[in-house]
């Protein structure tokens, strides 16, 4: 009976850690995403206006719940990217950022709820304001 209640205890303890490691991602997601995105506007300031409103038709398609899975947050990103100009090397490197994102994420979030669109739209409104930062800035 006691290696049962210790196995149980175990899952127990993980799935009541999940919530805990998603935040825990999202704030390294967030870390990764505003240095990386910080450094290419850095070098890239011609391109933040485009950023912006890439990311801003991000965040739109995720509160009216277009986007409820990683890939389709994915096609969405390059579609986005591609619609507001960034030429193809260009938006290659925004791109790298957010796929190692969506990569780190989905194990945790596999779509389809609420969790997946809050946790999200937080990430993309944090590079919004980092680049949205940028335009002010130039």
């Amino acid at each position: 009976m006691g290696f049962f209640k210790k196995v149980f205890g175990w899952l127990g303890g993980v799935f009541h850690r999940v919530p805990d490691i998603i935040r825990e991602n999202a704030l390294l997601v967030k870390a990764s995403i505003g240095a990386g995105l910080g450094l290419f506007l850095e070098n890239n300031e011609e391109y933040a206006d485009e950023v912006v409103e890439a990311l801003k038709g991000l965040d739109e398609a995720l509160q009216d719940g277009r986007i409820s899975t990683n890939s389709v947050l994915l096609a969405e990103l390059r579609s986005l990217f591609a619609k507001y100009g960034l030429k193809p090397g260009t938006s290659a490197a925004v791109m790298a950022l957010f796929e190692a994102a969506v990569q780190t994420m989905e194990q945790y979030l596999p779509g389809s709820s609420d969790e997946f669109t809050n946790t999200w739209r937080g990430i993309v409104q944090y590079a919004l304001s980092i680049a949205e930062g940028y335009l002010q800035d130039a």
